[in-house]
């Protein structure tokens, strides 16, 4: 079994650093080769795509702007306002919206800072990692056909989220990695008529999507939920399905280990966070097993206990993380394990799986014993049947022998009456003429007798 991480992180995105070839020759860490870049999309520019993405809602806002000022020349005309509309006041959006909105920042409430508002997003998704990639654990083609999956996964499951292009990088050295770039695009609801009538929030484009705060199967597993996540789980759950068609199991791409220096957990002592951490890997691994084992086109009695044991190991590992110290939150509560009850949903899935299996075990046992009989019988008419088989060889084989001596004798008789054809005796008769005359004679006599 092929255990491999999977690492998904949330990143700005450039579209140079993933799409464009010459700029990627000035990169230290990439190495040039002639199929470095592999697009699981057709590239087009960001520029363009965005413009055209946004340019039906652009042409909605300018006609809305045509009609807000002929509203108002029509107020003037009927006295109902002193002074003339003037068109710059009711101006057209530029359909160039990428430059339009390329530089555009945000004030960061938690930060208390302006920072950039990144005009499309991008997610990074990884595979194993460089030992993973060196020692063939993964090949290049299943790397590329997993992301394909997850990209097109991606699309059906996000019709909010645009994705612009998609790239996996093998002129780098490490992990086999895919960039996914897409625009946050959303049809805003009537309460929120300003400006244009779609909506760019990332967050609001998640919930348009229908994802919910949840806790990462990652990275502090009791921290609190957050919208993406919700994302980023479902992402985990479809390259898990992706990867098992590779015949490849999901580790997850958990720190195996945490530096005292980077901690960055609150309340919450640093042995107990990789207690934790130790114990999420530990359950994946189970889970990992079990699945192996009901993939299985025929399963043993040392496969089923190596699952059954699993399982079991699993249900005390969730209970120990839920009974082990929680991190709190900044309000003095603790966070609750809700990733957990997911894990405990799944678990009693691979309980009842594993229930299954024993059932129709047994109950094969039970159909086994009933046609047992029948079984012995049929392999008594198929030894029958081959004895018979045999008989049947032996006398074509005899047959054969027969025939073929029956040939040779023909042969030597043919030759000796040539032979008697060429002996002639005073008269000028053939030794075979004498003798077919004798024999006619005597076969006469016989009949005479009779």
């Amino acid at each position: 079994m092929k255990e491999l991480s999977v690492t998904i992180t949330f990143g700005m995105g450039n579209e140079a650093h993933n799409h464009d070839l010459e700029y990627r020759e000035t990169l230290e860490h990439v190495h040039a080769r002639e199929d470095g870049v592999v697009e699981l999309l057709p590239y087009r520019p960001y520029r363009d795509q965005i413009n055209e993405l946004m340019r039906p809602y652009i042409d909605e806002y300018n006609a809305e702007r045509d009609r807000r000022l002929q509203a108002a020349w029509d107020r003037y005309n009927a006295g109902e306002l002193k002074t003339k509309p003037r068109k710059r006041d009711y101006k057209h959006m530029n359909y160039d919206y990428y430059s339009q909105h390329e530089n555009d920042e945000y004030y960061n409430q938690k930060e208390k800072r302006k920072e950039p508002l990144p005009i499309f997003r991008s997610i990074i998704l990884g595979i194993g990692d460089k030992a993973d990639r060196k020692k063939g654990r993964i090949t290049e083609a299943q790397a590329i056909k997993i992301f394909r999956e997850a990209v097109a996964d991606f699309q059906k499951d996000n019709p909010a989220l645009h994705v612009l292009g998609a790239a996996v990088h093998l002129d780098e050295v490490g992990f086999y990695h895919c960039h996914l770039d897409f625009k946050p695009l959303y049809d805003k609801t009537a309460a929120d008529s300003r400006g244009l009538s779609a909506g760019i929030s990332f967050e609001e484009a998640l919930e348009q999507c229908g994802y919910s705060p949840e806790q990462s199967i990652i990275n502090g597993r009791d921290k609190a939920p957050i919208r993406f996540n919700g994302l980023r789980n479902k992402m985990y759950r479809n390259m898990e399905r992706a990867m098992a068609g590779e015949g490849l199991r999901l580790q997850y791409g958990i720190s195996a280990q945490k530096e005292p220096g980077k901690d960055s957990s609150h309340n919450q002592a640093l042995e107990d966070w990789q207690a934790i951490q130790d114990a999420a890997r530990d359950l994946q691994h189970q889970k990992n097993v079990a699945l192996e084992v009901i993939s299985l086109d025929e399963v043993s009695p040392e496969d089923l206990k190596r699952a059954t044991a699993a399982v079991q190991r699993m249900a005390n590992t969730l209970q120990e993380v839920a009974d082990s110290p929680r991190t709190i939150d900044r309000k003095g509560y603790k966070v609750s394990f809700r990733l957990f009850d997911q894990l405990q949903t799944m678990l009693r899935s691979l309980q009842k799986a594993m229930a299954y299996l024993v059932h129709q075990i047994d109950a094969l046992k039970e159909k086994l014993e009933y046609y047992r009989p029948f079984e012995q019988r049929a392999q008594k008419a198929e030894a029958e049947a081959a004895q018979l088989r045999r008989e049947r060889f032996s006398s074509a084989e005899a047959r054969s022998r027969l025939e073929n001596e029956n040939r040779r004798l023909q042969r030597e008789n043919d030759a000796q009456r040539r032979f008697m054809e060429t002996v002639k005796d005073r008269e000028g008769r053939s030794m075979l003429e004498a003798y077919e005359a004798r024999k006619a004679t005597q076969k006469r006599g016989q009949e005479w007798s009779r």
